[in-house]
């Protein structure tokens, strides 16, 4: 069996130590830590373990994330993504805001800061998918419209994508414009991949909101659109289940003809679950 880390993140140190000692692997939502040296932490207990964590990103195996990747692929933007830009205004979807206290969503000792943490997380896992790691990271936040929290609320992020073995089109130096303003009055949620020979336009927080393809001079040639998943999570989770029982069958069998079975199994190559081809969901580094 496998444990799912679902509690807020400030507790998710202590829960991993926990579940890694037991010797059973774990699904765990995002954000992983609540600093990148908290998730390092996380990582590194179940890597010197050799035990499987995974991570939430449940995206992944949406139908249309694998549908971006299909038009990256197809040249839909060209030979090469050139620009990302993403702008978020309002509460970027996030639940369990209605409420007389302050959620632990915006308490940083729970959450590790502000919405960002939360929903922005989200947002940089897309870009990864599709185009690669996120690197030359710069940027700034605040607090510009809401006093009764004591973590930001605007935050920009300026970045470079980065090489990687696993982006759907050579995105390498790709220029990314982030900007998340949860104060904000008005509802926005807009990601534009870029190339020399069009782009992608589409909500980036949504599971099937449709995907607008543009030719280089911004016409909308194609919109495909999607049916909304029954259930979010339930298709990143179905992955990583039949990834374990995999694992666990192949594990008996070489057990089974008398060799050593290496006790706690070792990572997939690459950290990464797949099925038919298409890297879905991730192991947590």
């Amino acid at each position: 069996g496998a444990v799912y880390i679902a509690t807020p993140p400030g507790s998710h140190l202590e829960i991993a130590r926990k579940v890694a000692a037991a010797g059973k692997p774990a699904y765990i939502e995002k954000p992983v830590g609540r600093s990148h040296a908290e998730a390092t932490q996380i990582a590194e207990v179940f890597s010197q373990c050799s035990i499987p964590l995974f991570t939430a990103y449940t995206s992944r195996a949406f139908e249309r994330s694998a549908e971006v990747r299909r038009l990256l692929a197809a040249g839909a933007v060209g030979d090469r993504v050139t620009n990302i830009t993403y702008v978020c205004h309002g509460s970027g979807l996030a639940r369990g805001l209605q409420s007389d206290s302050i959620p632990w969503r915006l308490q940083a000792e729970h959450s590790g800061g502000g919405l960002v943490m939360d929903v922005g997380c989200h947002l940089i896992d897309r870009l990864d998918f599709f185009c690669g790691p996120l690197v030359n990271v710069s940027g700034n936040a605040a607090n510009k419209g809401s006093p009764h929290q004591q973590v930001e609320d605007y935050v920009q992020l300026h970045a470079q994508i980065g090489a990687s073995s696993w982006a759907a089109v050579c995105s390498e130096g790709a220029q990314v414009e982030c900007c998340w303003d949860f104060s904000a009055s008005e509802s926005k949620d807009e990601l534009v991949i870029s190339g020399p020979g069009g782009a992608l336009k589409m909500a980036g927080m949504s599971s099937s909101l449709p995907i607008s393809v543009l030719d280089p001079t911004g016409k909308v040639i194609q919109e495909i659109k999607f049916e909304a998943p029954e259930h979010a999570a339930l298709p990143l989770i179905q992955i990583v289940t039949n990834h374990l029982r995999e694992r666990t069958i192949a594990s008996q069998s070489t057990a089974g003809a008398g060799e050593d079975s290496g006790g706690g199994g070792g990572r997939d190559p690459g950290g990464r679950v797949g099925g038919e081809g298409e890297e879905v969901g991730t192991e947590s580094e």
